[in-house]
């Protein structure tokens, strides 16, 4: 007979300690730092910084989900304005 295929679950390896274990579940914007070594890294605050988001394949913003995200993870930027841009 054939084979079952077997599950198989994606894991972080962590090297140097720095990762916490949780990413292994639930993957933070804290994760994403830790991974790319970036933890350190202050943007620039300027008056007229953007952020753009796209959507490709019938695939776009949730502006509800933006905004808990906004709330959990980056609380000074919470209370955001948009502006929609098509082209």
């Amino acid at each position: 007979m054939f084979a079952s295929p077997k599950p198989m679950r994606s894991t972080i390896s962590v090297r140097d300690g720095k990762i916490s274990p949780n990413c292994n579940t639930a993957m933070t914007p804290q994760c994403l730092k830790d991974l790319y070594g970036t933890s350190g890294y202050v943007p620039s605050t300027m008056v007229n910084n953007s952020v753009g988001i796209t959507g490709y394949l019938e695939q776009y913003v949730n502006l509800t989900d933006l905004h808990q995200f906004l709330e959990t993870y980056v609380r000074k930027l919470a209370n955001f304005t948009f502006s929609l841009s098509f082209g």
